[in-house]
């Protein structure tokens, strides 16, 4: 099934634009207060690569870095964009890295490279928390002198939120090219297998594990690797609970991380451990792929995932899935079908040398990768755009979640709306110890408080 959607920018709620202006120091937006700015495409086309550029006579060459998910959509869309780029551009030579995607990989990387002094002229990165370190070190570009002298891209071709997350202290630093938004799966063949309902609440779902134990399957592919995929599945449950979503928006500026509703949700996690739902060691099947080829494979009943994983679903087992809303937690008074985490995901970033050394040529490589072509390739590969144009949805699954989740509201994450980045790397362990058993809720919400009493 092929559906052509008019991209409204899937963070043009205007909860979530707040969301995002409150947790990102973003510019003053009191000339465009919307999120999305219209309902405008750019004008590069979506079906055919641009004409060759002549360039100049000289080759400049620009160094870039990529998060690279091996044998995957999205691996082949990323090869895909620079491939075309470079076939359109012949005058500029790019010297690209792919860096592994498992562990935070290009984290770490990037870090590394850091203490070097080693930065490449671009690279795909986090906003957010990820780029206060090298904004305030005067290592990234002001993306503002791009958008002064690009012909090819409009500030009003992105809604602002997503110009908002990758700004700190009113100045934009980063470029956004995918968003993203959970969804739940169940394997209804299992279920039917053995008798069983699709889990309304958290309670049902604990009160059918020994059963799906019993059968050697997993109740909930749900593990904590780095902090993945958990830290977004403790969110999510978090927004059920009454003042969850506005403390998850406000932690930004609050560094208030132990809460009540934090703890609640932490002790749901620990009951839903001791009740074996999650594999038995959840760090080994944390992170995206391990976690994914449990459900991938008939091993797990559900799973909780991201638009990036899509692309690795078998035929067989989506036509044995459906999509749910996520059970409802013990004394939460939010209804989970009303609402969706939806966040700026990726991007990437140019540093200030790149742009001073090399202007030309890096316009041309910001405009392609804003161009309406790469954005349809990044779509195809498993992504979703912050950018206002319309797009082939031809990936079913994709569709299919997209129809599920019509008129929810958008909500952030505690990822999203941490801006220190040691908090949020204390946060990491401190989770994979929560979801392994080796904290109690009061122990968890205490330790990671104190990497944000840090940052304070």
């Amino acid at each position: 099934m092929k559906k052509v959607v008019k991209v409204l920018t899937l963070v043009v709620t205007l909860a979530f634009a707040l969301t995002l202006v409150a947790c990102s120091n973003g510019p003053d937006n009191s000339t465009d207060t919307n999120t999305n700015a219209g309902n405008k495409t750019s004008s590069d086309s979506t079906d055919k690569t641009p004409a060759k550029s002549e360039g100049s006579d000289e080759t400049a060459e620009i160094s870039f870095w990529f998060n690279y998910n091996a044998a995957t959509a999205e691996a082949e869309a990323f090869e895909q964009v620079l491939t075309e780029f470079q076939d359109a551009y012949p005058h500029i030579k790019l010297n690209i890295e792919p860096v592994p995607a498992a562990g935070d990989g290009l984290m770490t990387r990037v870090t590394t490279a850091l203490v070097a002094n080693d930065l490449p002229d671009a690279f795909q990165y986090w906003g957010g928390q990820a780029l206060v370190e090298m904004a305030e070190g005067g290592l990234l570009m002001d993306v503002q002198e791009y958008l002064d002298v690009t012909t090819k891209i409009k500030k009003e071709d992105f809604g602002q939120a997503a110009w908002d997350h990758y700004s700190h202290d009113g100045v934009i630093r980063g470029f956004a090219t995918h968003t993203a938004f959970p969804s739940w799966f169940a394997n209804k063949a299992i279920f039917d297998e053995y008798g069983l309902e699709i889990p309304k609440t958290m309670q049902d779902l604990i009160n059918i594990a020994p059963t799906l134990r019993e059968n050697g399957i997993i109740p909930l592919a749900m593990g904590s690797n780095g902090s993945n995929p958990a830290h977004f599945f403790l969110s999510e449950l978090m927004h059920q609970y009454d003042g969850g979503t506005e403390e998850i928006r406000t932690l930004g500026q609050t560094n208030q991380f132990d809460t009540e509703n934090l703890r609640k949700t932490a002790q749901m996690i620990i009951d839903l451990k001791d009740a074996n739902v999650f594999p038995e060691d959840t760090i080994a099947s944390g992170d995206w792929g391990p976690s994914w080829e449990l459900y991938n494979s008939g091993k797990a009943a559900i799973i909780f995932t991201y638009p990036w994983m899509y692309t690795n679903m078998s035929d067989e087992i989506y036509a044995n899935s459906v999509i749910i809303d996520a059970p409802v937690v013990d004394g939460g008074t939010v209804d989970p079908s009303s609402f969706v985490g939806s966040f700026i995901n990726f991007g990437f970033l140019v540093t200030q040398k790149a742009w001073e050394e090399k202007q030309d040529a890096m316009v041309e490589f910001i405009d392609w990768q804003l161009s309406d072509r790469a954005t349809q390739i990044y779509v195809d590969g498993g992504g979703m755009t912050p950018k206002n144009m319309s797009v082939d949805m031809s990936n079913k699954v994709y569709a299919d979640v997209l129809d599920h989740i019509q008129g929810r509201e958008y909500v952030g994450s505690h990822f999203t709306s941490t801006l220190d980045q040691d908090a949020w790397l204390g946060f990491q362990p401190a989770c994979d110890e929560l979801f392994a058993g080796a904290l109690t809720a009061e122990q968890f919400a205490q330790k990671v408080q104190g990497f944000y009493d840090q940052a304070k």
